[in-house]
């Protein structure tokens, strides 16, 4: 795992409360997400796989070529207030939902 996964999910606290975010996925219909690794992992099991939340690092200056499973354009969930979340902040052509402690990038 070394240089692959980082130890900690975030330069901010994650948070234990993933209720909001689930809540959030279910009525943006969401099908597909990218995640930090630790969101991902958690996630998957809180949604009961219904979503297919794939974790890859946020890299701002490597655009992924595809969504999970086919998906044009996946949402992206972060910590909220992350370094992440604000890079994230400024790409065109998503709109965030606050869910929680997490920030949910829609496709617009």
């Amino acid at each position: 795992m070394h240089d692959a996964i980082p130890p900690m999910p975030s330069d901010r606290p994650f948070p234990t409360h993933m209720g909001p975010l689930v809540q959030a996925l279910h009525e943006e219909r969401v099908a597909a997400a990218f995640a930090d690794y630790w969101i991902a992992y958690r996630l998957d099991f809180e949604v009961e796989e219904r979503v297919a939340v794939v974790g890859v690092p946020y890299k701002p200056l490597r655009a992924v070529a595809h969504g999970p499973r086919g998906v044009a354009r996946p949402a992206w969930i972060f910590v909220s207030g992350s370094a992440a979340d604000r890079e994230f902040a400024a790409k065109p052509g998503y709109r965030l939902r606050r869910a929680g402690d997490f920030s949910l990038y829609l496709p617009a």
